[in-house]
């Protein structure tokens, strides 16, 4: 998908949307580990924060990746350039804008993706919630129970 909707883009902002995306996957990837190893309730608080800390940080990657990349982005400045000359000749254009809106989509979508996962991610944390609290009229008191991790 990647590969696809950046061939017409310079070879930085290639790399720089690839570098992103492994950041979040390995990240995404972390979390999911994470979560298969829950076994108690303290567990599942540490990994329920890892889940919240990362969406945060997903969502500030993406503001953080418009404003420090597109400054140092040669397609991006030149078509800053282009567009104020043509301005300047009554012909206006708005070709850095569209070149940014599509960067900006194109990070948007991987941003949800991950997301979308994350939150994938919670849902499994509640039903290893529900198995524990539903097993806790089976345990005696000072007794803890604790689940096998998933698979």
């Amino acid at each position: 998908m990647i590969t696809v909707r950046t061939k017409n883009m310079s070879a930085q902002v290639q790399e720089n949307i690839a570098n992103f995306n492994g950041k979040i996957t390995t990240d995404t990837n972390n979390v999911r580990r994470l979560v298969a190893r829950v076994q108690s309730a303290s567990d599942i608080n540490t990994a329920l924060g890892r889940i919240n800390s990362s969406m945060a940080a997903i969502k500030a990657d993406v503001a953080e990746q418009l404003k420090d990349k597109l400054a140092n982005d040669l397609t991006y400045l030149d078509l800053q350039a282009e567009d104020a000359k043509n301005m300047k000749d009554g012909k206006p254009t708005n070709n850095a804008a569209k070149h940014r809106a599509q960067i900006q989509k194109l990070l948007d979508d991987i941003a949800q993706n991950a997301i979308n996962e994350l939150q994938g991610q919670r849902e499994v944390l509640a039903g290893k919630y529900s198995a524990l609290t539903a097993d806790i009229g089976n345990t005696s008191l000072g007794q803890t129970r604790t689940i096998s991790p998933s698979p």
